[in-house]
């Protein structure tokens, strides 16, 4: 109940017109989004039949034909038939924002050249479609119906509200510093038989929008919770080692030499900071010390920003 309180502090929705001419960049790294989509009814029409539930996250950096990308994960998982799937999805995505333009543009590894994942320099009456949208790729055409303000942690950031063209009354927004509140790469509600829903998006560990939980279903915490459970990262899988893993007392931390001298962080299964320490060497033993049995994450960066993650198991 203590952080439903304080969630609801953090966020307060106002609609009215925008309030700011201050443009609020994306995100360089150290954010997290959870979404929410879902289509049909089913389990006595409480939850949708067919629903997934993913989590994004940027963290680290990537130099891709000369220029610096951030590192976007993706983790995703299926609820089907109103039971869990052990299908997990999984996708690096890279991106790349132009302030000037108030655009993010997302790397298309199939073409070696970069299309608009959002665009924030929007106008009413614009139409959203494939080349101002990545998700436009797979959803109707919209049209941007108004544009206001929303008050997140004691500023105004401005919102893009927009629907189909065939129904003006199912409205989606985007909102700048954040993205859709359908979730990064999902498309807009349609209100025939689909859903979509951002339920919350953290930055540098501090929840800066939570949105409702989807057919009154608290399990939408519990998955996007539980998604990175399944992190792997192609990339850096061989930056960083942890061996043997599981351990009970203690384990070897194995680093390449770019992420000596860098800062460690822990944390538990339901995302709490529960340990920091220095990194000043390639090995490093890593103790249990007051750790309970369980899974831990940890994230490595360096004085380059430049981050990398993983998991250990302690039994």
């Amino acid at each position: 109940m203590k952080r439903l309180i304080e969630f609801s502090l953090i966020f307060i929705s106002l609609s009215t017109k925008a309030q700011t001419s201050n443009y609020f960049p994306f995100p360089d790294s150290n954010a997290t989004w959870c979404a929410w989509w879902g289509a049909e009814t089913g389990c006595n029409s409480t939850l949708p039949s067919y629903t997934n539930f993913a989590t994004y996250q940027l963290s680290g950096h990537v130099l891709i034909n000369g220029i610096t990308y951030g590192r976007l994960l993706h983790f995703e998982t299926i609820v089907d038939n109103c039971s869990p799937d052990t299908t997990i999805d999984t996708t690096t995505y890279f991106i790349l924002q132009d302030t000037s333009l108030k655009k993010v543009w997302l790397y298309d590894s199939a073409t070696n050249s970069d299309t608009i994942l959002f665009d924030f320099d929007l106008h009413i009456g614009d139409t959203l479609d494939a080349t101002k949208e990545y998700w436009a790729r797979n959803s109707v055409w919209c049209i941007v119906s108004s544009i206001d303000s929303i008050l997140i942690n004691g500023q105004y950031r401005r919102r893009y509200n927009y629907a189909p063209i065939f129904d003006s009354t199912c409205v989606s927004s985007m909102i700048e510093g954040i993205g859709s509140s359908h979730g990064l790469m999902y498309r807009p509600n349609t209100c025939f038989e689909y859903d979509a829903l951002l339920t919350n998006f953290m930055q540098n560990n501090q929840l800066l929008y939570f949105g409702s939980y989807p057919c009154c279903w608290p399990a939408t915490a519990y998955y996007c919770q539980a998604l990175p459970l399944y992190i792997h990262d192609k990339i850096y899988d061989k930056m960083a080692s942890v061996f043997p893993n599981p351990f009970h007392f203690s384990s070897t931390l194995k680093l390449k030499m770019d992420f000596v001298n860098s800062r460690m962080k822990v944390y538990d299964s339901l995302g709490e900071l529960v340990r920091q320490q220095s990194i000043n060497s390639q090995v490093t033993l890593l103790y249990r010390d007051n750790l309970r049995a369980g899974i831990y994450f940890y994230q490595i960066e360096n004085n380059k920003e430049e981050t990398i993650t993983g998991k250990f198991i302690i039994n």
